[in-house]
């Protein structure tokens, strides 16, 4: 419809046009009346119809609530009249610690959370988890990469909860410290492991980072109930060059197991612990004065394992004694005629010997190493690039009864260990076998020569039980090694099992 413009005068034309629209217009006017009270009828009928569907709705939604609530409570109701029945509620207080503790020395378990569940399940619980003191002498903390203060004061807390609800039990304590920083973010952290330190009857710290200087103030005090301590810092960038001091008020009299790898490590006083019968140092620095030192401050150990890194070498005599020593693993470089010569472990059964560029020892150093050290070992393992120029050495040890060579860097014996095979086979011109009491050879690596394998089955005739003439005690074994390095680049070894049957066969071995 043309909307008309009101301020003017229609002609007579336009006059007779606007009489026909009017008069049609108002023709049309009740029929838009009736359409319009229709509508405002449809539109009232469907605003109470909807009123009506919307209170329907909300009655129905109170309805649906009522009932889910109702269920949720027989359901609730349900579930702790079957835990009123369930059998662990008739479990004692004795049977529950049990439980608890097993779940504790699960080996899947590294949640340290995981002692908390238990005091977390209901009020009997909490209450015997609370006191149960050995339920919490067991602390690891693993903290890697601590962002913030918020975090640091958290396992300052899991320390001292583990301090206080352990009632007087000794601690086995295991810190892994790897923060982004070696400051702490809080003053209270290191008293804290201090703490747990003066508990403890196994401490162990594992470090990324140099915290030599801490560490010692941390263990500068008595701990009486301490058995083991095992400190690593090898992942340090600064164990090359740190030094770990063990301070002044450092005293363990019960400590029986001594681990320490990385950095250097100093006493500060000239005490003795006549209780450490075991000792791992695999240090980056250790010269004739950490061994010297070694040996006079541990005069009862009976277990040593040490990676000595830098050539051993003395002016004068010197005396290494060590009466209770039975098992000795040693990685060496080289030492000097005093060094060789200072040796006694009378009690000495088992040795573990690799010595680094052994090409640069000289036959009557080793000779007199091996019979000043190993003179009393029955299971002797040598991975060294032996040859047959050091039988001398090897005939010191008369005792022997298991022998084992290996090489210390490669999968596959060196050249030179052939020297050794042909020096087993045969006696001397005095009629001695070196090692004339071996009953075991391993020989643990590949066999590359045919020559060598030749070696070998000779030595296997020569000391076999039918052999004509031979040694005292005759060979029983002869296990050798089947894994070679395929990316070693090395060529491809003797056939191991073809070999190891022929061994067995020489020496009647039964085969299960």
């Amino acid at each position: 419809m043309t909307s008309l413009n009101p301020n003017r005068y229609a002609g007579h034309a336009e006059a007779v046009l606007l009489c026909e629209d009017i008069a049609a217009d108002e023709a049309a006017h009740p029929a838009l009346i009736q359409r319009v009270t229709r509508a405002q009828t449809a539109l009232h009928d469907a605003a109470d119809t909807l009123r009506a569907a919307q209170e329907a709705f909300e009655s129905a939604q109170r309805i649906h609530n009522h009932a889910t609530q109702l269920e949720l409570a027989l359901v609730e109701r349900v579930r702790v009249s079957r835990g009123l029945l369930h059998p662990i509620r008739r479990l004692p207080d004795e049977l529950l610690v049990l439980i608890f503790l097993d779940v504790r020395r699960m080996d899947c378990i590294k949640d340290n959370r995981r002692v908390l569940s238990p005091a977390a399940v209901c009020q009997r619980w909490r209450s015997v988890a609370l006191h149960t003191p050995q339920l919490w002498d067991v602390v690891n903390c693993a903290m890697f990469r601590v962002p913030d203060a918020v975090t640091e004061q958290r396992w300052t807390l899991y320390a001292q909860l583990h301090l206080e609800r352990s009632a007087t039990r000794p601690l086995s304590v295991s810190i892994q410290y790897n923060p982004r920083r070696p400051e702490p973010h809080t003053l209270e952290l290191w008293p804290a492991f201090s703490a747990l330190f003066r508990r403890a009857r196994s401490f162990s710290f594992e470090t990324t980072l140099d915290v030599t200087l801490p560490l010692s103030f941390c263990m500068a005090f008595h701990a009486p109930g301490l058995l083991e301590l095992h400190i690593d810092d090898t992942e340090s960038k600064a164990c090359t060059t740190s030094i770990l001091r063990i301070p002044f008020g450092f005293h363990a009299p019960k400590l029986d197991t001594l681990r320490h790898c990385g950095s250097e490590l100093l006493w500060a006083t000239n005490g003795v612990s006549p209780s450490v019968q075991k000792v791992e140092l695999t240090t980056e620095r250790f010269e004739t004065r950490h061994l010297l030192d070694l040996f006079s401050r541990f005069p009862n150990v009976r277990a040593l394992d040490v990676l000595v890194g830098y050539v051993l070498t003395s002016s004068v005599p010197v005396v290494v004694r060590a009466k209770q020593l039975q098992s000795l693993k040693l990685i060496i470089q080289h030492m000097d005629m005093h060094i060789a010569q200072s040796f006694h472990f009378p009690s000495l059964r088992r040795a573990d010997i690799t010595v680094e560029a052994a090409s640069d020892w000289e036959p009557l150093i080793f000779s007199t190493f091996m019979h000043s050290a190993l003179p009393t070992v029955t299971s002797l393992t040598l991975a060294m690039d032996l040859g047959e120029d050091v039988a001398s050495g090897l005939s010191a040890c008369v005792r022997v009864e298991h022998l084992t060579l290996r090489h210390d860097t490669s999968c596959c014996l060196a050249h030179e260990v052939e020297g050794v095979f042909s020096a087993l086979s045969a006696s001397d011109t005095n009629g001695s076998w070196i090692f004339p009491s071996l009953q075991k050879l391993t020989v643990d690596g590949c066999v590359p020569l045919a020559s060598m394998a030749d070696a070998i089955v000779a030595l296997a005739s020569a000391r076999c039980a039918s052999a004509p003439s031979g040694p005292r005690q005759r060979l029983m074994r002869m296990p050798l090694s089947k894994w070679h390095d395929r990316g070693s680049g090395r060529p491809a070894p003797v056939d191991a099992q073809a070999l190891q049957q022929r061994l067995n066969r020489i020496l009647s071995v039964e085969v299960l």
